[in-house]
């Protein structure tokens, strides 16, 4: 990725001697397909302008690629599932505490701290996430989500009175913890930023 004494690219050299293997070798090594030419062209006009399809459909379907996958990470459908995930973890990092703090399972205390910190964990991964692809959501909303979710498991488990009946009633089990978790992140609903936008391009 360093330019010679011509301030040519090697591979911005082997596309300009039609030399194919070095090309492809050198984008099998993470040779950079998005510098320009010494000419100020794309690598994509450069292979065309020396009649090389084989390398510019070669590199174009490179930044294809890319392209769509860098799509996909700003995508609806991914947003939602993220929020899905941020929901659930938040009921999931409330469950575990609740069952910490009542002292359900003293034994286990050890290991349910260790359970609850991944999901902390997790939850600020999202959170970054969150704010690198979709910038334009709301903190607010986020919050509340947070705040929703923690805020109903804890309730239901109050409700149980003691640690006996949670206990009867499978509390401490990771199965019960997922199946409560998910029916209280089965209903979030919160609105597609669409004015949101990823990090610009390096």
């Amino acid at each position: 990725n360093l330019r010679d004494k011509s301030h040519q690219y090697p591979i911005e050299s082997a596309i300009i001697n039609h030399n194919t293997p070095m090309a492809v070798e050198l984008l099998n090594h993470n040779a950079d397909y998005h510098v320009k030419a010494a000419n100020g062209k794309t690598l994509v006009e450069l292979a065309k302008q020396n009649n090389n399809p084989e390398i510019a459909k070669m590199i174009q379907d490179r930044l294809d690629k890319e392209a769509a996958d860098y799509a996909s990470l700003r995508s609806p459908q991914r947003f939602k599932d993220i929020i899905h995930s941020y929901a659930f973890d938040s009921c999931s990092y409330q469950y575990w505490t609740f069952v910490l703090g009542s002292k359900q399972d003293p034994e286990k205390a050890s290991e349910i701290t260790r359970q609850a910190e991944q999901v902390k964990s997790d939850i600020l991964l999202m959170t970054e996430q969150l704010q690198q692809y979709y910038p334009a959501t709301p903190p607010k909303d986020l919050k509340r989500i947070s705040t929703d979710s923690a805020k109903k498991i804890f309730d239901i488990l109050d409700a149980m009175i003691s640690n006996n009946n949670r206990r009867a009633q499978g509390v401490g089990a990771s199965k019960d913890a997922d199946e409560r978790c998910h029916k209280i992140s089965d209903v979030v609903e919160i609105k597609f930023p669409v004015a949101s936008k990823g990090p610009g391009k390096k």
